[in-house]
């Protein structure tokens, strides 16, 4: 009779991990997903999960604005400036109300990698969704390319296509090839002066 009863045990035991898995594999992501949007391509399984539960716990955080009667301020984004800073810098000028919850959100919605250098205005009347996605858009005036010493044509038109500007790879590999009369002259030297032609 013992042996039967500790194989029941175990057979419930077995029907709740099984439960379990089902509900982290499947149900927050599936949720996750309906709330939010797809998760980002480059996140594995086990990141999307991780990420969907995040989001979970954070609940009406996402999505509820800090401060319905705030005023609209300006907000830098230096380029190369990590997402936690980001995060963390928001939180302190008193725009959203969790670092951690925006990082999540951007993270799993690979919001990260789009997030866009420059200056925004921003306002806690926004919810952490909206400031997110309002840091892609920017006026390609605002757009600061960074050419790193040493990097060929090919780099820099490749650098084009993440940059914001307006600019198409092939036209620019074009137009550096071929520059304008303008900037061709020659620099001599005679008599101890130089002169350009």
């Amino acid at each position: 009779m013992h042996r039967y009863q500790l194989l029941f045990y175990l057979a419930i035991l077995l029907i709740i991990v099984c439960a379990c898995i089902t509900y982290f594999i499947y149900y927050i992501p599936a949720r996750v997903s309906m709330l939010y949007g797809a998760p980002a391509n480059h996140l594995s399984i086990s990141d999307r999960i991780e990420y969907a539960s995040r989001l979970l716990i954070h609940g009406d955080t996402l999505t509820t604005p800090l401060d319905i009667n705030g005023a609209e301020q300006k907000f830098f984004i230096a380029p190369a400036e990590s997402i936690s800073s980001i995060a963390n810098r928001l939180q302190e000028s008193n725009l959203i109300s969790n670092a951690d919850a925006f990082f999540d959100y951007v993270v799993y919605t690979g919001i990260d990698i789009t997030i866009q250098a420059g200056e925004f205005n921003l306002s806690p009347k926004q919810s952490i969704i909206d400031i997110a996605q309002s840091l892609q858009k920017f006026s390609p005036s605002d757009a600061t390319l960074v050419i790193l010493a040493g990097w060929r044509m090919e780099e820099i038109a490749a650098s084009l296509l993440t940059s914001g500007l307006v600019i198409d790879s092939d036209a620019f590999i074009l137009s550096a090839s071929n520059p304008p009369d303008v900037f061709r002259f020659c620099i001599t030297y005679k008599h101890g002066r130089f002169f350009l032609s």
